[in-house]
């Protein structure tokens, strides 16, 4: 379906940074049935958290090891 975006019609958005044809274009933002199901600000915060958690087990499996 395409059509307009008005209060109560149904919409499955992507927001992009730049014309969406363009190979250097980034989805920013999903929505799907009204919910975000991508943010790429929440999804930069979550790859710090997942960075922290990955150092940490390693460094318990490290510890374990010796």
């Amino acid at each position: 379906h395409v059509g307009s975006l008005k209060k109560n019609k149904d919409a499955d958005i992507v927001v992009w940074s730049s014309n969406p044809l363009s190979m250097y274009s980034i989805v920013e933002q999903t929505y799907i049935d009204g919910r975000c199901y991508f943010s790429l600000e929440e999804d930069i915060k979550h790859r710090a958290s997942i960075k922290k958690e990955k150092a940490s087990l390693l460094n318990k499996l490290l510890k374990g090891q010796k």
